[in-house]
């Protein structure tokens, strides 16, 4: 057993011991060489997975384990509310005041995925916003996804949403879906308690006004909630 492994092991609770057990069998199945020990799984997750079992394990069923696991091990994941990721991603055309024959899609879309999280349907990936750090304490959404998900939460009235947070060098993520140059939110960015602004993009060129700081928009989910400014019932 690894010390990290045991470590984590101690901290866990019912809900995800069983969810790593879950994973295992899941990728015991597939046969694709995974090691499938309770002890590895649980290394390879980190902080992350008894800081989601801590602060909102909720989230351990409304996606899929292997996408949920792979985020875990990047230790992107944050905690946000819903209408928090609908200020800071690109705007919707109902959030302009305006319509468009398009929205109706869109409308469509928030009501599937409200029902699919109110029944109980697994979820393949998981919400995100890619940010570039203009300075060290300014930060810059470029890209999201999941802005029809959250808005199916928000639909709800569910509290929070998950979400993975990516960093990026370049202002187009549509050249650069895999540049993780930078290193993901920790302890160093609650410290320095940044302010988020929202998408300045293609799809959102008039975007970079000012939505929050850090500490006051959301909470890293592998640091401990009493080492940030914003404990989870703070947020805006």
């Amino acid at each position: 057993m690894s010390a990290l492994g045991k470590k984590i092991l101690d901290e866990l609770g019912d809900t995800a011991i069983r969810w790593l057990e879950s994973l295992g069998e899941k990728y015991r199945k597939m046969d694709i060489g995974v090691d499938t020990e309770i002890e590895t799984l649980a290394g390879k997750a980190g902080e992350s997975l008894s800081g989601l079992e801590a602060k909102a394990p909720e989230f351990f069923s409304k996606y899929e384990k292997i996408p949920l696991f792979q985020a875990m091990q990047e230790g992107n994941l944050a905690l946000m509310k819903p209408k928090t990721f609908r200020q800071l991603a690109a705007r919707l055309g109902d959030d302009e005041g305006t319509y468009s024959p398009l929205f109706d899609d869109s409308v469509e879309k928030i009501q599937k995925y409200a029902d699919m999280y109110k029944y109980g349907e697994l979820f393949d990936d998981i919400p995100y916003l890619r940010f570039k750090e203009e300075t060290p304490t300014d930060y810059q959404i470029v890209a999201h996804e999941g802005r029809h998900r959250n808005r199916g939460l928000e639909s709800l009235g569910e509290p929070v949403s998950l979400v993975r947070m990516l960093p990026t060098e370049e202002m187009d993520y549509l050249t650069d879906k895999s540049n993780y140059t930078r290193e993901m939110l920790n302890l160093t960015d609650v410290k320095a308690n940044p302010t988020f602004y929202d998408e300045l993009s293609s799809f959102q060129p008039k975007g970079g006004a000012k939505v929050g700081t850090l500490g006051e928009i959301m909470e890293i989910v592998n640091i401990p909630s009493y080492k940030q400014f914003g404990a989870l019932r703070n947020l805006k």
